[in-house]
This record gives structure tokens, sequence and C-alpha cells, in this order.
């Protein structure tokens, strides 16, 4: 994960150090988005920045990539950024 500008470190300073760890090993390195390739640029509160490189696996009809990688994407990507605010303390899971 690139780190955000702000902050010691470019890191934002309103985001748990330990939130944004599990994020990145729960989250971004979940088999899915390790299979996809997703890669976490980004993290502050209630923004994530990722990226989704184009595969030739992920496609359907010549470049154009499948409905269900792109929605695994969109989803990766919105529990990336509702959990950026989230309380560490207070967190006992979620679900996509």
């Amino acid at each position: 994960m690139t780190a955000p500008q702000g902050g010691k470190d470019g890191a934002d300073p309103r985001i748990d150090p330990r939130l944004s760890e599990r994020i990145d090993r729960l989250l971004i390195g979940s088999p899915v988005a390790c299979a996809l390739g997703i890669t976490l640029h980004e993290l502050a509160v209630d923004r994530a920045v990722l990226s989704l490189p184009f595969k030739k696996e992920n496609v359907t009809v010549e470049d154009i990539v499948h409905g269900g990688v792109i929605a695994a994407f969109i989803d990766v990507a919105g529990v990336a950024a509702a959990l950026s605010g989230a309380d560490f303390e207070t967190l006992r899971g979620s679900a996509t």
C-alpha cells in the first residue's frame, strides 16, 4: 500500500495503523483481491484509492472486463473506504 499524504510518514493521522494493517492484510490480501491483482494505493477516512490491472483472464469479449470482476473491485473498494473510518477498538466484523 502506498501511504496517503499528510501525517507521520504520509499516513492519515486519523486512521489507527492497526486498522490500516488489517484492511491491507485481510481485504486487499484476500484470495479474490489477490487473484484480481487489486492494489491499495491510498487510505484516508472515508476514502480508498485502489487499482485493478487489466488482465486477459478477466475479460469476456475482446478487451471488455467482465462485469463480475468490476463488481468485485467495487465491493473491495467500498469496504476499504467504509472501514477506513471505523474505530479499531470496537470493530467486531464486517461482511460484503
